[in-house]
């Protein structure tokens, strides 16, 4: 897993599937303190309701800047199903509302269809900011506790680099790990703006890895900055395997080589 195919051919993929719910809602949690992060996710995942849920930090629109949005989108068969969960998931996050530390974003009904769109149109939007069509991302897995970290890492890259930005992370499963995601926007006829993204990047690969997060599909500046960082004897274990079932390096050559 994360190997690029250097050590053979996928034959078999596994997808999680979620019943087609006739009622579909979504929940936006928001809160300043990155610190308190952990805790809340747990006890959001912790209701076992949530289908998806996306912590997201962005400077623009100015109406986000200094927040952390969380998307909780969640689905029923009826409506009385949806507002049992609907409660769970509110209940789970009470202690933080009674003590006016964080809260659920009101969403009149046009809002809120746009953000239950798939794929999401801010995407888009976002990866077109600066004029030019340059986007690029970093997504590392790691754990969840660390999330106050890597929201105060990608903060600062973005800061030294000047770059654009867009910070955020998946949750995985049940909430043992996430996938925490930076996402740099450039334009591609701005050599210098490129310059500064390439940068960011390789400056938060490295956050990543320190924190002990494994960039999800790196590539190759990546892939030699966690061969640098793995131990010897996995990366020489990684080469025997691949030496064994690949011995002329026909399978996705130029990958977890140093």
């Amino acid at each position: 897993m994360g190997w690029s195919g250097t050590t053979g051919v996928v034959t078999k993929l596994a997808i999680k599937l979620f019943p087609n719910y006739a009622y579909n809602d979504l929940l936006i949690f928001v809160c300043e303190d990155a610190e308190a992060m952990p805790d809340i996710i747990s006890s959001l995942t912790g209701t076992q309701v949530a289908e998806d849920m996306t912590p997201w930090m962005t400077p623009k629109p100015l109406w986000a800047k200094g927040f952390i949005h969380i998307n909780i989108a969640y689905g029923a068969h009826s409506k009385q199903e949806l507002t049992f969960k609907r409660n769970l998931l509110q209940a789970s996050v009470r202690p933080y509302i009674d003590k006016k530390e964080a809260g659920f974003l009101p969403l009149p009904p046009p809002e809120k269809k746009r953000f239950l769109k798939i794929p999401s149109p801010d995407l888009a939007r976002f990866a077109d900011i600066r004029k030019g069509g340059g986007f690029e991302y970093v997504g590392a897995i790691m754990a969840i506790e660390h999330f106050s970290k890597a929201y105060h890492a990608g903060l600062d890259i973005a800061e030294k680099f000047k770059v654009t930005y867009s910070l955020g992370a998946r949750i995985i499963g049940a909430g043992h790990a996430m996938m925490f995601f930076y996402a740099y926007a450039f334009n591609r006829a701005d050599q210098e703006d490129v310059d500064r993204a390439q940068n960011a990047l390789e400056a938060t690969n490295a956050a990543a890895i320190d924190l002990g997060g494994i960039p999800w599909k790196a590539e190759e500046p990546a892939q030699k900055q966690i061969i640098d960082q793995m131990n010897p004897a996995t990366f020489e274990l990684m080469n025997q395997i691949r030496n064994l079932l690949d011995p002329d390096h026909i399978m996705n050559p130029g990958n977890w080589e140093k």
